[in-house]
Formats: structure tokens, sequence, C-alpha cells
């Protein structure tokens, strides 16, 4: 699966979770004091600062996550051209690049994991062992998309 549409697809599913309402209704009715004029739920009011840290940590998430992309792009790319040199420059960022900051703790694995298949794809000899550990690259970077659902 083209990573890009596996990244595009993690959002829009976590968008969707996001809007999704599990809410058991109130006994005895609901109470409308918490609702807006157009009878949805109240939503408490954001501070600009609150919304500069989410903008910026959501930015700076989508940034990070775009150079990880681009760069197993030209991982796949040069393994698919049988450039087994060409790859080692993407598998060294992969495996060497700094790690996001407030990253959860549960996500470190996977990082753990993609980190040391590029450095597999990085020591290879030969086309086949870098191809195998990019396809486990690839399937940790899915396994930690999956983590954060």
């Amino acid at each position: 699966m083209n990573v890009q549409r596996l990244i595009l697809a993690v959002m829009v599913l976590c968008v969707l979770s996001a809007c999704e309402k599990n809410e058991e209704p109130m006994a005895g009715g609901m109470d409308h004091s918490d609702m807006d004029h157009a009878g949805s739920p109240a939503v408490p009011p954001v501070t600009p600062e609150e919304d500069v840290q989410m903008t910026t940590r959501s930015s700076a998430t989508m940034k990070h996550m775009h150079a990880h992309v681009d760069q197993l792009e030209r991982l796949q790319a040069a393994l698919a051209d049988g450039d087994l040199e060409a790859a080692g420059t993407p598998a060294y960022w992969l495996s060497k690049h700094e790690t996001l900051a407030g990253l959860p703790t549960n996500l470190q694995p996977h990082l753990d994991s993609m980190r040391a298949e590029a450095n597999t794809v990085g020591q290879a000899t030969d086309l086949a062992t870098a191809r195998a550990a990019a396809q486990r690259l690839e399937e940790s970077c899915e396994a930690c998309h999956s983590a954060v659902n």
C-alpha cells in the first residue's frame, strides 16, 4: 500500500472516530442549558494559546510524518531500481533522525523497529536483504499508525 494513502486513510479514520458520539441519554431527559443555539452540545472555547499549541503540535507532527514518507519513498524507489547504494541515504536518515517531541511511550517500540529495519537496509550487501528489511520497515510504520488508531 502506498504510504501516503495509508497516512491519509489513518487521518480520515481519526477524524471520523473523533466525530463519532457514543453518549447515553441522560435520565429524565436532556438538560438543554449546556446546548448552543443550534442544539449541539456547547464546547468550551479554546484559548488563543491552546489553539497555537494544538496547531503547532499538529503541524510539527504532520511535517515529521511527511519527512518519513519522503524518505521511505526514496528508499523504495532506489530498491525498485536495484540501486542498493542510493537506498543507503534514506535508510540512514530513517535510522538516525531525531525523535518527534512528545512521542507517546507506547509508540516507541514501533519507532525502534523502524530504525532497526532502516539500519538493516543501510547495512545490506544484497538487494534481497535490503528489500525484505524495507518491507518490515513499512510494516513497522503501518503498525504505529494502527496503534495511534
